[in-house]
């Protein structure tokens, strides 16, 4: 196995880099960079490190693909790619992910600690490697678990480079319908869901109760039990509402129970990934087979599946000047802004009675109120109007929006074909 990286001819158009950084031993990070605007340099727009949830969803897919990168799950261009407005780098993370790989799984990642420092020595490398991004600003985004992880990342790299230990322009960390307090957002299932008329008060006293559980064995700091206590809050749910889509509570609900609560989310096939793409890069171990989810990862952190990360989010306010944004699908369920702003409420920083009493003002997008935010100091939230979990499938111009407040990146640039 080689750290080294292969040029910039990759799978699709679009100036590329990615490669393997062996961030422990027998640990191997992929990495996947596509440069802003289709060329072959930064383009002096950000650099967008996207992680993905799970634990063991892959970014090189569901992000890449399913989401932000420049072709959707069928190979055709996607008009809403963020490749137009910045430098994207997929990250599959924790080691074991997509492409990621472990030479046992005894160096599997067990908790967020330990992703964390293996994304900080990924990005060592890559930086080392790419010394043109060193005075490119860095934004680290994570959706659903991802974001737990991104806040964590944010303080590990913000601290190196203080010290002096890593040439890194970081300057943001946004975390996009975030599981960051386990607790708290299924706490917030029941009101949630009684609101929108999908359970009954039984229902609602049910989940609660369910919740209450949860919070127990979270309060006497018992995760593994607390973990396997959400799951069944999670099963009690898909029972009491007939099977909601966790990921938008709006979304159909078959009769026939088919899918019902396990949403369907857009990524490139098993047979994509490992064909044509895999042959395209040339850089994928023999021995290594993408997986969009890898139960093995997601086992392997189980027992922190449950531990908030919202210790991480309040250093953050309190000792660097890091832009600090959180947002959340108004539709979405399992992560919901209910249960979001109140792990956001109870934050302890300077300024804290400042935000909860600031105002919410408009996120308008072509003449659209496409959410609402609420700021203060370094830290901005934003209720997203018709969107799930998924915000950049559900609402890719209030992703767009999201994507040009957090990081000024400017409108789209001009496609540019990369140097012959």
């Amino acid at each position: 196995m080689t750290d080294s990286a292969q040029g910039r001819a990759g799978f699709g158009a679009g100036g590329q880099e990615f490669g393997y950084a062996t961030v422990r031993p027998s640990a191997h990070l992929f990495y996947w960079l596509y440069y802003a605007g289709g060329g072959d340099a930064p383009a002096g727009r950000p650099l967008v490190v996207w992680l993905e949830g799970g634990p063991g969803a892959s970014a090189t897919s569901y992000g890449n693909f399913g989401k932000l990168g420049p072709m959707d799950p069928d190979g055709r261009p996607r008009a809403a790619s963020w490749v137009h407005s910045v430098n994207l780098l997929f990250v599959d993370s924790p080691v074991g992910t997509g492409f990621s790989y472990v030479d046992d799984d005894a160096a599997l990642a067990h908790n967020n600690c330990q992703t964390s420092q293996d994304l900080v020595a990924m990005m060592r490398h890559f930086l080392y490697k790419y010394p043109q991004f060193a005075a490119t600003p860095v934004y680290i985004f994570g959706e659903s678990y991802g974001g737990k992880v991104a806040a964590q990342f944010a303080l590990d790299l913000y601290k190196e480079m203080e010290s002096g230990q890593l040439a890194v322009n970081l300057k943001g960390v946004v975390m996009g319908d975030s599981w960051l307090s386990g607790v708290d957002h299924v706490e917030s299932w029941a009101p949630y869901l009684h609101n929108m008329g999908m359970v009954d008060a039984r229902g609602r006293d049910r989940l609660a109760e369910a919740a209450a559980r949860v919070r127990a064995a979270a309060d006497s700091a018992q995760w593994l039990y607390a973990a396997t206590l959400w799951s069944a809050a999670w099963e009690l749910m898909t029972n009491v509402t007939e099977g909601v889509n966790i990921y938008h509570v709006l979304a159909p609900i078959k009769a026939d129970g088919g899918e019902s609560g396990k949403p369907v989310v857009p990524c490139a096939s098993s047979e994509m990934m490992n064909g044509a793409v895999r042959r395209a890069l040339g850089v994928i171990p023999d021995a290594v087979r993408h997986a969009n989810d890898n139960s093995r990862v997601f086992s392997a952190q189980y027992a922190e599946f449950m531990v908030p990360a919202t210790e991480p989010v309040e250093r953050l306010l309190n000792e660097t000047g890091l832009e600090v944004t959180v947002y959340a699908g108004q539709c979405d369920v399992f992560t919901n802004m209910v249960g979001t702003m109140a792990w956001v409420d109870r934050l302890e920083w300077p300024l804290a009675t400042v935000f909860r009493a600031a105002p919410r003002t408009r996120l308008e997008v072509g003449g659209v109120i496409a959410g609402v935010l609420k700021e203060a100091g370094n830290l901005t939230t934003l209720w997203v109007h018709r969107a799930g979990h998924l915000v950049a499938n559900d609402y890719p111009e209030a992703a767009a929006a999201i994507l040009r407040l957090a990081t000024k990146c400017g409108p789209p640039l001009e496609p540019q074909p990369p140097a012959q």
